[in-house]
């Protein structure tokens, strides 16, 4: 009995064909991923409330080039398990406590948006992870010159009285603008010039030493302007922290600082109840030397402590601080009527404690937990990671709301492209 040949080989040609990437589709997803992070940098400034657009149509687009680009190899870097353990449970628990929040439907987009952010970083971040040198480089650049579009659009906004967003607006100079969009964009800012001084100097590895020192020096120089021409004390606070974060982390070292800030980070999650207490019981609301927003802020935290410890254990579920009836307590700072907490309570800790209680206080801890071992096991040289988890922890508990999209959009780039920074300073797929 005879058997057919075997079936030849296709011809070399067709088999290279079959194996390339299909590098029009490739060239497209680079073309227009450069033009949308390039767009990035003024509409952070311009309308950063809607940040989150830009988050989605960067993990789409890394999706899509995931899905084109048949010569991928498995990115090296394992998932950081603990972390996303953590965040998966943080979720979970605010959908438990949809069962039993003042307003369920508002909740749950929010709780929805939120796990939509946390898919779209994990796949930023594992796109970055996959990326090769040369590719890693060309969006190193690409996001350097988005955040050099950012910080001058910024600066032409502050100089010019909002003169851009006036003319995007159709507004007349004569009418008076709130200072919030300002603010979200100095907070924004903060974040990324942290960002920057770290990627700066990595893209000039083959320059003088003096040079990369100047490039960073220039990033946290320009974060700095920035922060302290905007009206945001938020954004100055966060800028001051991070600075000394970083300062402290040349003299005595990254893993002192970190465990410094661990400690804190902890203290504040386990007696923000308290602390916020005897703030108020020691008449800072009131007291002269502070600005009001932050008499504003002590009475705020202290409400929100009280009403924290009427629901330690579960809360008063997630969203809730947006809803909750003032019942007897009337605001020094707010009208007739108002809310106590106008929306939030301007800290993550609190909102936590007063939403998802001591069983999100725990999630929290093991976030701390997470993000400190990933940071520790780091193998960074300067201490821009540090800078800027001192900084987000500063402004995460003075300023906006634990779950604001736009703002966890912003946390998001500034993380993303730090890790960036890393990834090229250590080379093509390291291990984390």
């Amino acid at each position: 009995m005879t058997h057919p040949p075997p079936p030849s080989p296709p011809p070399p040609a067709a088999a290279d064909r079959a194996a390339a990437p299909p590098t029009r589709t490739i060239a497209t997803l680079w073309l227009m991923l450069g033009a949308i992070i390039l767009a990035a940098g003024p509409f952070l400034v311009l309308g950063p409330r809607l940040t989150w657009i830009t988050v989605s149509v960067l993990a789409a687009l890394a999706l899509l080039g995931w899905m084109a680009d048949r010569t991928r190899q498995p990115v090296a870097a394992p998932p950081v398990l603990a972390l996303w353990s953590a965040l998966a449970m943080g979720l979970l628990v605010g959908a438990g406590s949809l069962a039993w929040t003042p307003v369920p439907g508002n909740a749950a987009r929010a709780l929805l948006d939120l796990a939509l952010l946390a898919i779209g970083y994990g796949v930023l971040d594992r796109a970055i992870a996959g990326l090769s040198a040369r590719a890693l480089k060309r969006l190193g650049a690409l996001v350097l010159v988005a955040m050099a579009a950012m910080a001058a659009t910024s600066a032409v906004e502050l100089l010019s009285n909002q003169a851009i967003y006036r003319a995007v607006n159709d507004l007349a100079a004569d009418i008076t603008l709130s200072d919030a969009t300002l603010n979200r964009a100095a907070v924004a800012c903060v974040a990324l010039s942290f960002a920057a001084a770290r990627l700066a100097p990595i893209l000039l590895h083959h320059r003088p030493p003096a040079l990369r020192t100047l490039a960073g020096g220039l990033a946290l120089a320009i974060g700095a302007w920035l922060a302290f021409s905007s009206p945001s004390q938020s954004a100055q606070a966060g800028m001051v922290a991070g600075l000394l974060a970083w300062a402290a982390a040349v003299l005595v070292g990254r893993r002192a600082v970190l465990g410094t800030l661990a400690a804190v980070a902890v203290t504040a999650a386990v007696a923000a109840i308290p602390i916020a207490g005897q703030l108020y019981a020691n008449g800072l609301s009131e007291a002269p030397v502070l600005p009001t927003s932050a008499q504003h802020r002590v009475e705020i935290w202290h409400f929100a402590a009280e009403r924290a410890g009427e629901r330690p254990i579960l809360g008063h579920g997630f969203d809730a601080s947006r809803h909750l009836a003032n019942e007897d307590d009337v605001s020094a700072f707010q009208e007739a009527g108002q809310s106590v907490i106008p929306l939030h309570p301007h800290s993550l800790i609190l909102q936590i404690w007063l939403e998802l209680g001591l069983v999100g206080i725990a999630v929290l801890l093991a976030v701390i937990f997470a993000v400190g071992r990933r940071l520790w096991q780091s193998r960074r040289a300067d201490g821009a990671d540090i800078a800027l988890a001192a900084a987000l922890l500063t402004m995460l508990n003075v300023a906006y709301g634990a779950w604001q999209a736009w703002w966890l959009s912003a946390i998001i780039l500034a993380v993303l492209v730090v890790t960036l920074g890393g990834r090229l300073a250590q080379g093509e797929h390291p291990s984390r």
